[in-house]
């Protein structure tokens, strides 16, 4: 019986898989099988159903459901067996999870902010590269920086570029597409003595330059913000606290808090001094959600695995700033931000 189950979950977790560049990791298919079991173990099977249904339909919502699901089990986790937590129940208009510890309702509606238009372009461009990796059998991993002219155009004759650069099978070399005079990426060939991959492997992507997004992301972040909110027909209190969890692992401190608390302005006096205050157009300072929601808690992932804990930030609304204690108590605070506080990023 025990081998049935434990084929169930490997094979749930498979499925789940099945559309993503991640689909041939064994390791990560276990990896996915165990979290399963032991959201399952915590009375969780509906966090495990929604991940299984949705990934179905589209693999674009994977990494949406996966958040929840990384999120949940380390709730779970961290308040067994003192607290009672649920999964969308009906008498919370679905939130996302509820949780009742030492008298105390936590609502907590996530969202995994969303990428912007460049950010979507750029990972069909990375999911097409590694599905034509999987015709070089090379048993190895790879970075790749990207020139912002980089397009899906390119794509064909990169993937002849990368070929024709395998067979010189040198590691940590720089390779520049399609010339060094006029760079549209940079690839180099990484080692893997730990595991045996079937073909190349996109270990990490990133930029060749660096890119502002602030005011973007900070749009989106604070639209999505709202779309959370949107859940909560009831008003923060001591004994029924919202919260927004947001996965925000490619948004800086800077975008979130000018999304909750407001722009920053900067002045400077003749004598070069340098003072700042911020406009009132933050989340916090909204009709519709000052009295609504206590904190946004950005997750920002530990580990470089899709499967991972979180690093957590408090942004907490000046009304609410009595109840960090009481968040403290359901969740591992690694850092608090306020309406006063300037992020350094």
């Amino acid at each position: 019986m025990v081998i049935v189950i434990e084929n169930d979950y490997l094979l749930k977790a498979k499925q789940i898989l099945e559309k993503t560049i991640h689909n041939d990791s064994s390791d990560l298919i276990k990896k996915l099988a165990n979290q399963m079991r032991e959201i399952e173990s915590h009375g969780l099977s509906a966090l495990n159903k929604v991940l299984i249904d949705n990934t179905k339909v589209s693999s674009r919502t994977f990494l949406s459901y996966l958040a929840e699901s990384n999120f949940g089990i380390e709730l779970a986790r961290y308040n067994h067996p003192d607290g009672h937590l649920q999964y969308e129940p009906e008498e919370f208009n679905r939130t996302d999870f509820v949780l009742k510890k030492n008298e105390v309702y936590y609502c907590i509606q996530m969202k995994r902010l969303s990428s912007s238009e460049r950010e979507n372009r750029r990972a069909n461009i990375v999911e097409e590269i590694q599905r034509r990796f999987k015709q070089i059998a090379l048993d190895k991993y790879c970075s790749i920086q990207f020139e912002e002219d980089f397009s899906e155009v390119d794509i064909t004759e990169f993937i002849a570029f990368v070929s024709s650069k395998v067979m010189l099978n040198e590691d940590n070399i720089k390779f520049y597409y399609p010339t060094n005079q006029h760079t549209k990426a940079v690839i180099k060939f990484i080692d893997s003595p730990e595991r045996q991959l079937r073909h190349l492997t996109i270990g990490v992507t990133g930029d060749l330059h660096m890119v502002n997004v602030t005011n973007e992301h900070t749009s989106q972040a604070f639209n999505s913000m709202k779309r959370a909110a949107g859940v909560y027909t009831w008003n923060n209190s001591d004994c029924m606290i919202n919260i927004i969890a947001i996965e925000a692992d490619h948004y800086d401190d800077i975008d979130i808090s000018e999304a909750c608390f407001g722009t920053e302005v900067f002045t400077y006096s003749p004598d070069g001094k340098r003072s700042w205050y911020r406009k009132s157009n933050g989340f916090f300072n909204h009709a519709d959600y000052k009295d609504k929601i206590s904190v946004v808690v950005a997750l920002r992932r530990t580990e470089s695995d899709i499967l991972s804990s979180y690093h957590k930030t408090l942004f907490i609304n000046d009304k609410y700033v009595h109840q960090i204690s009481k968040i403290g108590e359901i969740m591992v605070v690694d850092a608090v931000l306020t309406n006063k506080d300037l992020p350094i990023d």
